[in-house]
């Protein structure tokens, strides 16, 4: 997956266009004063046009995108979470954002998030999570069996 971040100045049309020449075929958005970011009627089109799947948008908290969609942070989140469900993203990143308000060395918790999703999902965050997802069933339905037989009749 390849964010649109780097492109913040450029049209999402370039951007995606850049990311696909990459050989990526998945995609963070980062939303920005481009409308193309901020509706998922112009997003969508474009990600089809350019072979990408949208699996996550960056909400607009950067320095850089701090008047995007009003001051109002919770508005943003809300509307964030919305252009995600649009677009079929299962990710909206917010947490430094979050992170930064309410803990002083915020990066090295992002930092050590970054660090258990690579060690531990090696795939990408959505495939790793569905793995561990159906890991963690399996092992239940393999425990349930054995509980039922311990506590007898």
């Amino acid at each position: 997956m390849f964010s649109t971040a780097p492109f913040f100045r450029t049209p999402l049309r370039d951007a995606f266009r850049h990311i696909a020449a990459g050989g990526f075929d998945r995609v963070e958005v980062m939303v920005t004063s481009d409308p193309a970011t901020q509706e998922a009627h112009l997003m969508l089109p474009l990600a089809e046009e350019f072979g990408l799947r949208i699996e996550a948008i960056h909400a607009p908290f950067l320095l850089i995108t701090r008047r995007v969609w009003g001051s109002d942070p919770t508005g943003k989140i809300y509307r964030a979470v919305h252009l995600a469900e649009d677009v079929g993203a299962g990710l909206v990143v917010i947490i430094k954002n979050v992170a930064s308000a309410y803990i002083e060395r915020w990066n090295f918790v992002l930092g050590a998030i970054f660090v258990v999703i690579v060690v531990f999902m090696p795939e990408g965050l959505v495939p790793g999570v569905v793995r561990l997802t159906r890991r963690a069933l399996a092992l239940g339905h393999r425990a349930a069996p054995a509980a039922v037989a311990a506590t007898g009749p």
